[in-house]
């Protein structure tokens, strides 16, 4: 169902009720890029907050400015309004005024990317704030996040669209130089937190945990409205102001609606150091195990496959498991699915490290429509997608010195082996697994991955169920629209011959499903969903992901103004021979809009937002309406048409362009199975599949089975042989005329 929680623990209620000091709050504002429109009105908001206003905080803003419009609710140290700038500035708020004073305009452009620019301002900041008695620190760094990859993306003119990323340990570096240089700094900051997204990561703590004592960030992509720093009210430390934070972020809706993805916690970087012994210790055992246990493997890899996972910045839009993976999901999972004994080495580490997950989390919680992320996540992409681009991700994951997560490196060595590793041989039922990965009497043909699925088709739902063999590491279910039979005519009225074999599928979405033992489990509503724009004649259909909790992601491209006319003249050929390397090249950029539902009542709730991978075709941020562009959805298809395999429609069948403006009004629909076959007759039927993937084995990499869920005049099981040739050709363009002509009526 719809929900927003947030836990406080009894650490945090300590803390919260503690000594009262002074608050000295540095806001790092680094807007020199395509944030700025959301940037500027957090200013707005902090300014007009009763928390800058109250005598027991100290408030200084570092603010680089893309655009040159003056700061709002600002003045020079007289109470006169300040000229636009679209350099840097230092601001702090002048309680004799009442208003936000101008207090240092830097000279020239600043990249802000820069140890020095971090470093100059915090000093500033700190000299002045305890000099007067403000001695509980906390700095936020507002902008780009990219967790293990840093923060910032300074576009400063002399290299605009740069857009590269800050290395975590070079902020951490200019946080420990200020601290050093200003008289009466204490060791540490209370508190560092990131209004960024996908911060809080193990790969990015580690370098900040000898800087502060505290960390507020996200672990997923946040909206771009941030926190919501203007119902913030007085507090007396860091750590009471953090607090504040992770409820109003999770409970205001910033503008008609919650927006996902919305997690935020705070951790203890004391307890945080025991943690990460706890999953060295954890990932020593697991390492050492899972070499010759099948059983251990399987749970494992089907623990990652179920787990919480949020876009990070280097997936692959449309994956069906990003790999920004929350850990505690994880730990949940592989406890439930393994169940090690508590005597085993396995069972008692794996207790410890939940443990001290657990006690690491101040404060945590998760909004409306949200995946029930725990709090902080590890970079762990699936098998298949690692094995796809080995290179990239192994730099990532174990030779970038300023990726790589090296306070771990037991669980690094376990990562690497994982992910590069075939599944073991039989485990001759000494795993160290309580739960079985196949039980007597559920035996799969040892030649097979999944057994032959069992549908239980109802009027409000369908549930999948098969039974794995133990070397299965991922299933997915997927649903579709077979269209096979109005291709066919199609292409006999263009002098072609269709063969048995060829066959056209529209697909709608994946579903989540659950792991029990060797069993998986996947229930479908039996929607459809449809993108439909107010007051024009856009109406289409589209791919959504099933992200778990109710959050849906639709994949698309994202076309900025710069690049209007040119998408604007694509032809049909554009489309059937879309380039997706030249068009990113042009501008481009991959993205995905978010939306949700509720579980409890089905009802769409439209907080549409998207998500663009602006700097430098990787770290996702929010898109402003503002900004306009174009957008394109991505449909995926599964099609054999003349020894052509086709996968992704760009634009769908109509080859749909959407506007991406302020004045529109944009709504997803729900539709039901049932009506595809009023609004297209010739519909051959609707169908799910389920995949099984060995990610171990290149042979068997995966397998899937089709089924039907509805085909008029038939029932049963449609058993399709299904067609590997990945290679492309001029007949993609008979398949999409045909399906154009059939869809074009498709406005339910």
């Amino acid at each position: 169902m719809m929900r927003k929680h947030v836990l406080f623990s009894t650490l945090s209620m300590a803390l919260l009720q503690g000594a009262r000091a002074k608050l000295c709050f540095m806001l790092y504002q680094m807007a020199d890029n395509n944030l700025e429109y959301y940037i500027r009105q957090d200013y707005q908001e902090l300014s007009s907050s009763a928390f800058v206003r109250s005598t027991d905080a100290k408030t200084w803003v570092y603010h680089d400015a893309y655009g040159g419009q003056p700061l709002p609710s600002t003045v020079d140290s007289v109470g006169r309004s300040i000229p636009g700038n679209s350099g840097s500035s230092y601001v702090t708020y002048d309680h004799s005024l009442g208003r936000m004073r101008l207090d240092t305009t830097l000279s020239g452009e600043q990249n802000s990317d820069t140890e020095a620019a971090v470093l100059n301002f915090l000093t500033h900041a700190m000299t002045d704030c305890l000099a007067n008695g403000y001695d509980s620190l906390m700095a936020v760094f507002s902008s780009h996040g990219g967790g293990f990859a840093g923060y910032g993306g300074d576009e400063n003119v002399r290299a605009r669209h740069r857009s590269l990323l800050q290395p975590n340990r070079q902020v951490a570096s200019a946080i420990r130089g200020a601290l050093s240089s200003v008289s009466g700094a204490p060791d540490k900051l209370d508190v560092i937190g990131f209004d960024a997204c996908l911060m809080q990561a193990l790969g990015a703590a580690d370098d900040y945990m000898d800087v502060a004592q505290y960390m507020l960030a996200s672990e997923a992509v946040e909206p771009g409205h941030g926190w919501a720093y203007a119902y913030w009210t007085s507090a007396s430390d860091s750590v009471s102001l953090a607090g504040q934070v992770v409820s109003t972020y999770l409970s205001q809706t910033q503008g008609g609606g919650h927006q996902s993805p919305k997690v935020l916690s705070l951790i203890s970087f004391e307890a945080y150091s025991t943690f990460v012994a706890q999953l060295e210790g954890f990932a020593a055992v697991l390492l050492e195990r899972i070499q010759t246990d099948q059983t251990l493997h399987a749970f494992v890899s089907r623990a990652r496959a179920s787990t919480v996972a949020f876009e990070g910045i280097v997936d692959t839009v449309g994956t069906h498991q990003p790999s920004a993976m929350d850990i505690g999901s994880f730990l949940n999972a592989f406890a439930q699915m393994c169940n090690p004994s508590e005597s085993s080495d396995l069972g008692s580490a794996l207790t410890a490290l939940r443990t001290a997950y657990s006690d690491m989390m101040v404060a945590h919680g998760v909004g409306p429509g949200t995946a029930a992320g725990t709090g902080m996540h590890v970079t762990w992409p699936p098998q298949g997608e690692y094995q796809r681009n080995r290179a990239l991700w192994d730099t990532i994951l174990f030779t970038n010195r300023h990726y790589a997560t090296n306070s771990a490196p037991n669980f690094q060595a376990f990562l690497e082996y994982f992910l590069s590793a075939a599944t073991p041989g039989s485990s001759a039922g000494d795993s160290v697994c309580q739960v079985a990965a196949q039980p007597a009497g559920q035996p799969v043909n040892p030649s097979e991955l999944l057994s032959r699925p069992e549908a239980n088709i109802e009027s409000t739902k369908v549930t999948l169920t098969a039974h794995m063999a133990p070397r299965v590491d991922q299933v997915v279910v997927e649903y579709a629209v077979d269209l096979s039979s109005p291709l066919k005519p199609f292409l006999e009225d263009r002098g072609y011959i269709p063969s048995d074999i060829e066959y056209l599928y529209l697909k709608g979405g994946d579903v989540r499903g659950s792991y029990q033992g060797n069993t998986f489990e996947a229930e479908w509503n039996r929607d459809f969903y449809f993108l439909n724009i107010t007051g024009q004649s856009k109406f289409e259909a589209i791919y959504v992901q099933d992200q778990g909790d109710g959050s849906k992601a639709v994949p698309v491209m994202y076309f900025p103004e710069s690049q209007r006319e040119a998408a604007s003249a694509m032809q049909f050929l554009d489309f059937l021979f879309f380039d997706f390397e030249f068009w990113v090249e042009q501008g481009a950029r991959y993205g995905f809009l978010t939306f949700s539902v509720d579980q409890t009542t089905g009802e769409v709730d439209n907080n549409l937002i998207l998500f663009t991978s602006d700097v430098g075709g990787t770290a996702f941020a929010e898109k402003s309406r503002s900004d306009g562009g174009l957008i394109i959805p991505l449909i995926y298809v599964h099609a054999f048409i003349q020894d052509r395999k086709i996968d992704t429609l760009p634009g769908g069948f109509n080859q749909t362009i959407i506007e991406w403006r302020e004045d529109l009004d944009y709504h997803v629909i729900a539709r039901k199975a049932d009506v595809i076959f009023d609004v297209i007759p010739s519909t051959d039927a609707v169908v799910a599949t389920m995949y099984g993937f060995d990610f171990g084995e290149s042979d068997s990499a995966l397998e899937a089975e089709f089924f039907d869920i509805i085909r008029p005049d038939r029932g049963g099981f449609a058993d399709i042989d299904i067609a590997t040739d990945s290679s492309s050709g001029m007949l993609k363009t008979l398949f999409a005329l045909g399906v154009a002509a059939i869809f074009c009526v498709l406005h339910l």
